[in-house]
C-alpha cells in the first residue's frame, strides 16, 4: 500500500483542483495532479468501488484537497453573527428589554425592603412586551443576560424571558387581552418571593441540603403574601402563578401539593415555562442547556411534573428544536433552526451556513426538513 495521508471519498472538495497524484489503496494514479473535481468525476469514484485514496503530500492533501473541518468556536462566532442578522436572537426591541431590566429591577429592589411596587410602571412593562410579541410568528428566544451574577438581576432576567414566552404562547392560542394581560403581569411576578431567601442558599454551587430545600420553597407564599396588600391590582390569574408555579401533575410540587385539575391552566403552564427557562439559562453550579436539551429534559418528566397536555402544546408551539438552535443535519451541513417545518416540531426549517464541505456562505440555503425526506437533525450543537 502506498504511504501518504488517506482521504475518504466524502472529504474530496467540489471544485478544487487536486495539488498532487491521488492513489488508489493499490498505488495505482486514480486522480492525477491538476484534475478538477466534479460531481461527474465524483459518481465514477464511487461507481468503481473506492472508499479511500491516498495523497502523496499530505499537506497539498490537506490544504489543496481535503476540507478542513471548522472548530466548534469558528461554527459558533459564525452562527452567531448569522443570528444577529436575522434578528432571532431576541424578539424584544432593544430598547423595551432595557426598559423591562431597568425598572422591574427598582421594583424588585423597592419589594425585597418590604415596599410595594408601583403598578403604574409594572404595567408599563406588560404593554410594551405585548406590542412587541403581539406579531412575533416564531417562540422567543431568552434575551441576552446581564454581565453582573447579582441575584435581582438573574430574577429580572428570568421574569422577562417569563413574561415574554407568556404572553406569545397565549396569543398562538388565541386568548384574549383579559387573559393575556394578567398572565403576563404574574410572569413578571412569578419569583418575587424568591427576593426573601437567603442569598447564600441561591447563590450556592453545591446541592442545598433538606433545610436549605425548605426554605427555597417557601418562596411562592412569600412571594403572594408581600403582594397581597396591592389587593385587586394582582388580578386573580397573576396570585394563582405565583403561589402555584411549582405546583406539579401528580401531586409532588409545593407549596400546596395540588394535582390535575387543583392546578388552573394558566398556573400549569406557568411551570412549563419557569422549567425550561431555568434549565436554558446558566447557574452558578452549572451553564445553560440548548433549548433542544432543555425540551428532552421536560419530556422526561411529563405527566408526572407536567400535564402533558400542556406540555405537548407548549412543544408544538416552541418547536422540538426551538429558533436558534444550531444544529448539523444527517447531510453533514450545518445551521440554524428559523422555524418548524411543514410536518410539525420533529422537522424544522432551518438556514444552512456550512455546506457538507464545511464551506461558509454568507448567503444560507434555506431547507424546511419537513419537505426533505434525504435530511434530518442529527445533532444540536452547544
Amino acid at each position: 500500500m502506498s504511504q501518504g495521508t488517506l482521504i475518504g471519498i466524502d472529504q474530496l472538495v467540489l471544485g478544487a483542483t487536486t495539488a498532487c497524484d491521488l492513489l488508489d489503496l493499490d498505488g495505482k494514479v486514480a486522480i492525477p495532479t491538476g484534475t478538477s473535481i466534479t460531481q461527474k468525476l465524483l459518481g465514477r469514484i464511487k461507481a468503481a468501488g473506492l472508499i479511500g485514496l491516498v495523497a502523496g503530500r499530505p499537506d497539498y492533501a490537506s490544504h489543496h484537497v481535503v476540507a478542513a473541518r471548522p472548530t466548534v468556536e469558528v461554527i459558533h462566532s459564525r452562527i452567531s453573527e448569522m443570528q444577529r442578522r436575522s434578528g432571532i436572537v431576541s424578539s424584544l426591541g432593544r430598547a423595551t428589554v432595557e426598559f423591562s431590566r431597568r425598572t422591574l429591577g427598582e421594583m424588585f429592589r423597592k419589594i425585597s425592603l418590604r415596599e410595594l411596587p408601583d403598578m403604574d410602571s409594572l404595567n408599563s412593562i406588560v404593554d410594551r412586551i405585548l406590542h412587541d410579541t403581539e406579531l412575533v410568528e416564531s417562540a422567543p428566544l431568552p434575551a441576552p443576560r446581564h454581565d453582573s451574577d447579582s441575584v435581582i438581576d438573574r430574577l429580572v432576567d428570568k421574569a422577562v424571558d417569563m413574561a415574554v414566552l407568556m404572553s406569545w404562547h397565549l396569543r398562538r392560542a388565541g386568548e384574549l387581552d383579559d387573559t393575556v394581560r394578567p398572565a403576563t403581569l404574574g410572569a413578571l411576578l412569578h419569583d418575587t418571593g424568591l427576593l426573601f431567601v437567603p442569598r447564600q442558599l441561591l447563590e450556592s454551587e453545591s446541592a442545598l441540603d433538606a433545610s436549605g430545600m425548605s426554605e427555597i420553597r417557601r418562596h411562592p407564599y412569600l412571594g403572594l403574601r408581600a403582594l397581597l396588600p396591592l389587593g385587586d391590582e394582582i388580578p386573580k390569574p397573576a396570585q394563582d402563578m405565583i403561589l402555584l408555579h411549582h405546583e406539579c401533575e401528580d401531586g409532588s410540587g409545593y407549596p400546596l401539593k395540588r394535582s390535575g385539575k387543583g392546578v388552573p391552566p394558566l398556573a400549569r403552564l406557568a411551570r412549563v415555562l419557569d422549567a425550561y427557562i431555568a434549565l436554558a439559562s446558566p447557574r452558578p453550579h452549572r451553564r445553560a442547556l440548548t433549548p433542544h436539551q432543555a425540551i428532552e429534559i421536560l419530556l422526561r418528566d411529563s405527566g408526572r411534573s407536567f400535564n402533558r397536555e400542556t406540555l405537548r402544546t407548549f412543544i408544538e408551539r416552541t418547536g422540538r428544536y426551538p429558533l436558534g438552535s444550531t444544529v448539523v443535519l444527517s447531510s453533514n451541513e450545518i445551521g440554524v433552526v428559523v422555524g418548524i417545518g411543514s410536518s410539525g416540531p420533529f422537522k424544522p426549517i432551518v438556514d444552512l451556513y456550512f455546506s457538507k464541505y464545511h464551506q461558509f456562505s454568507q448567503t444560507p440555503q434555506r431547507v424546511d426538513l419537513g419537505k426533505d425526506r434525504m435530511r434530518y437533525v442529527r445533532q444540536v450543537m452547544r
